[in-house]
C-alpha cells in the first residue's frame, strides 16, 4: 500500500518538475532576449511565441491526461491521513466503544 501511495505521488511530482523546468528554461531564454537589443528581432519574438504556445499545449495535454491521477493520488493521501489520525486518536482517547 505504501509503495503504491509513494509511486503515484512521485509520478505526479516528476511530471510537475519536468514542466516547471521547461517553463523556467523558457523564462531565462526570454529574459536573455529582452536584455540584448541585438537579439530583439521580429523573428526572435515569433520564435518565443511559438515556443510558449508549445509549452502551453504541453501543460494542457499533461493536465488533461494526469488530472484524474492527481485527483486519485490526493484522495488516497487524504484518506490515508484521516485513517492514521483516527487510529491515533482512538488509541489515545479510546473513542471507539467496545462491545462485549
Amino acid at each position: 500500500q505504501t509503495f503504491a501511495w509513494n509511486y503515484g505521488d512521485i509520478f505526479v511530482i516528476m511530471f510537475a518538475i519536468g514542466i516547471s523546468f521547461r517553463l523556467k528554461q523558457f523564462n531565462e531564454n526570454f529574459k536573455t532576449i529582452l536584455k540584448d537589443e541585438k537579439l530583439m528581432t521580429p523573428q526572435a519574438w515569433k520564435d518565443a511565441r511559438i515556443h510558449y504556445c508549445y509549452l502551453v499545449n504541453l501543460v494542457y495535454f499533461v493536465d488533461s491526461h494526469l488530472s484524474f491521477l492527481i485527483f486519485i493520488s490526493m484522495a488516497h493521501n487524504m484518506m490515508t491521513m484521516i485513517f492514521k489520525i483516527f487510529s491515533a486518536l482512538s488509541m489515545l482517547y479510546n473513542v471507539i466503544p467496545r462491545e462485549n
